[in-house]
């Protein structure tokens, strides 16, 4: 159903008010930034900013919540024949696209206020257990399974550089590609032996 006016009007404002506040924890620290200064940046009140963001951790964690929201959708909507690995790379292409700029200032956020970095919320860990039990689903194992964990942390590991990587730097054009054969070397490396001779067999 398409979105209404005022639900857009509204999604723009959120986007502004967390913007705001991501360019505030990073020039002057989270725990020296209040909500009212926050308010002031993105030109509401400081009642606005608690509507849509009742806690201030809430507010500097909006983005990753949000992302780890999408996650969770795409892996829930997967169709039969799509993999982990082909939900994972087109979520991160999309963020990378869509959300360019708070990404940017999600970086410069967390490199002011390394304390952040380990935070996490009711849906990080929702979208942490859906791709580890797609993961086990892809690789024939229990989601509990100590090699499901390995690759989940490992992609994990890869998905969190790849966001930090500024679009300006050197390789940062090659860094997805990278990534793509990071991820299927990690699969290839989880998967069972007989389900990787099969796939030779198959392949030849």
């Amino acid at each position: 159903m398409p979105e209404s006016l005022r639900e857009r009007s509204r999604a723009r404002r959120r986007a502004e008010i967390e913007r705001a506040a991501l360019r505030l924890f990073a020039e002057r620290g989270y725990d020296s930034t209040t909500v009212a200064q926050v308010a002031e940046a993105a030109e509401v009140s400081p009642r606005t900013v608690s509507l849509y963001f009742p806690s201030k951790l809430e507010l500097a964690l909006s983005y990753i919540t949000g992302s780890a929201q999408r996650l969770s959708d795409v892996c829930t909507a997967r169709s039969a024949g799509q993999t982990t690995l082909d939900v994972l790379a087109g979520w991160l292409q999309d963020e990378r696209q869509t959300h360019g700029e708070t990404i940017g200032l999600l970086r410069a956020m967390l490199d002011a206020n390394p304390a952040l970095r380990g935070a996490e919320t009711p849906e990080i860990a929702e979208s942490k257990r859906k791709v580890n039990e797609a993961l086990a689903g892809d690789l024939g194992r229990y989601p509990d399974d100590a090699v499901v964990r390995l690759v989940n942390g490992a992609m994990a590991g890869v998905i969190s550089a790849l966001l930090q990587i500024d679009p300006k730097d050197d390789g940062a054009a090659d860094a997805f590609d990278v990534a793509n054969r990071l991820f299927r070397s990690v699969i290839d490396a989880a998967l069972p032996r007989k389900r990787k001779a099969s796939r030779v067999r198959t392949a030849g």
